[in-house]
């Protein structure tokens, strides 16, 4: 019934180019690969041992008849030895061993005389023209071992012959010889052969099924990883692979790929949360701008409100162009592939440099700014320029959510390989939850208290990235409404060192 519904099914004709690209698939797995692999490294180990056990299997079959004829050959010579005057009891004893007893295993025997020619021989075996093999290795280092291939009515045959020198040699006794009829030796030879003819086609499919079996088991997390990775979209980025415990190479795959997805996970949430950010701060400005713009059109205005109206959005216009230059620097500082052309920086200048700038501003503000500098210079490696933007960004941070009449002290010290920046302030403090996010995109600590006072939230990612870029590290300890506390440290460099190209 089944071969009948498949026969006139049309909907076989219909799928055969989806069988073709089904096929075409498993032919292209890793599973038919691996197992072609395993039946091709089985088959040819078994070849090769095939072949070792036949060899030796010939060898110790040889070895065996080599050590029959010699004690055969001990004992005919010792019954020549005896009767060496006596040929014609000779020749009887030599036909009662003939094949007309050994069915099996046929002996041949025979004496030569000093000429070489055959005095008595058995009469089953004619060794007159025959085909001469001599054997280069036995175990029979005094014999003459030689093999005759005999052809009589019937068959065709080899016969294994040992020679051997006569000790009481006369004029008609000089030579003895034994042979086997090797028949039964080759015959057992060829049953092995066709034995192992007949047992590799089922070596062959054993293996092919073996490793299909075992390649399908050690792929199966695999397909499993597959699965979870194809169920993962940006909704749920929080799936993980399933890891089996083994600690083998395919759960560490499993951990480093849940590990990428963290990271992933945690890309996309910074991205999304950028996005959103960006939006919310690009949103106010430029819904002011939109707003003064469509008072100016709904109604005629003088020259003066026209010109405050654009000094207004001038001035709104330059936030955002400052906003859209400090998200292109962290874009471009946080690009690896970004060459930075480094140099040596005198760091104790570059702090003086710039404290001397915040000065006059942190007076405007009744705001104490004072400096405690080692007096020996520190070099670091890196953009003068950057590192005059770091410390800007701190200082302006520290000046600018400080309380009327508070404080702001910046220290340059040594400490171990690494120069230490400190920058204290008594503003409004950190609590110890939102320490690590100060250095988040767009965070401000309180944005009820801070919005009048300005800025983006971009200035401490900023400096952070900097640092980062010059292999140093930053951290704040601060008490809430009573201190903050920033400590840069960035790795010394000797001011006669060659900055890399």
């Amino acid at each position: 019934m089944f071969l009948k519904k498949l026969a006139f099914n049309p909907r076989w004709f219909k799928s055969s180019g989806h069988l073709d690209m089904l096929v075409t698939r498993w032919f292209k797995s890793i599973g038919w690969k691996l197992a072609l692999w395993y039946m091709a490294l089985f088959l040819v180990l078994s070849l090769v041992l095939s072949f070792l056990l036949y060899q030796r299997l010939k060898f110790q079959l040889y070895e065996e008849v080599d050590f029959f004829l010699a004690d055969e050959m001990n004992e005919f010579s010792q019954f020549v030895s005896e009767h060496q005057n006596n040929l014609s009891l000779i020749e009887r004893q030599i036909q009662l061993e003939s094949v007309a007893i050994r069915k099996y295993y046929q002996m041949y025997y025979s004496i030569l005389d000093k000429s070489g020619r055959v005095v008595l021989q058995s009469s089953e075996f004619q060794l007159s023209g025959p085909d001469v093999n001599m054997v280069k290795s036995s175990v029979l280092p005094n014999y003459d071992v030689k093999e005759y291939e005999v052809t009589d009515k019937k068959s065709r045959y080899v016969v294994r012959i040992i020679t051997k020198q006569f000790q009481n040699q006369n004029e008609f006794i000089s030579h003895l010889q034994v042979g086997m009829n090797l028949t039964r030796i080759e015959k057992t030879m060829s049953n092995f052969r066709k034995n192992i003819l007949m047992t590799l086609p089922a070596f062959f499919l054993l293996s092919f099924i073996g490793g299909l079996l075992l390649a399908r088991h050690n792929l199966r997390p695999i397909s499993q990883m597959i699965n979870t990775v194809s169920r993962i979209t940006a909704a749920n980025l929080k799936e993980k692979v399933p890891l089996r415990g083994s600690e083998d190479e395919l759960d560490k795959l499993a951990y480093v790929f849940n590990n990428m997805i963290e990271r992933v996970s945690q890309a996309y949430e910074k991205l999304s949360q950028f996005s959103s950010d960006v939006a919310h701060e690009l949103r106010t400005p430029l819904t002011s701008l939109t707003g003064e713009i469509e008072a100016v059109l709904s109604n005629e205005k003088s020259y003066e409100e026209c010109r405050a109206v654009l000094m207004s959005n001038l001035e709104e216009i330059s936030r955002l162009e400052c906003l859209v230059n400090n998200l292109l620097f962290l874009s471009k500082n946080d690009d690896p592939s970004q060459v930075k052309e480094a140099e040596i920086v005198d760091l104790n200048a570059v702090i003086l440099d710039v404290a001397e700038i915040f000065e006059p501003v942190a007076d405007e503000k009744q705001i104490g700014f004072s400096k405690d500098i080692i007096p020996t210079p520190l070099y670091i490696q890196g953009e003068k320029w950057q590192i005059e933007q770091m410390i800007s960004n701190l200082l302006d941070n520290s000046i600018r959510y400080n309380r009327f009449g508070g404080s702001v002290v910046i220290s340059l010290k040594k400490s171990g390989d690494c120069a230490e920046i400190d920058i204290k302030d008594t503003g409004i403090g950190i609590s110890d939850e939102n320490k690590e996010k100060v250095f988040d995109r767009f965070y401000r600590e309180d944005s009820s208290r801070t919005r009048d006072i300005g800025g983006f939230g971009l200035g401490l990612s900023i400096v952070k990235s900097i640092i980062e870029a010059h292999a140093g590290r930053i951290s704040v300890s601060s008490q809430l409404g009573k201190s903050s506390t920033f400590t840069v440290k960035l790795p010394l460099q000797q001011k006669s060192s060659t900055v890399p190209s």
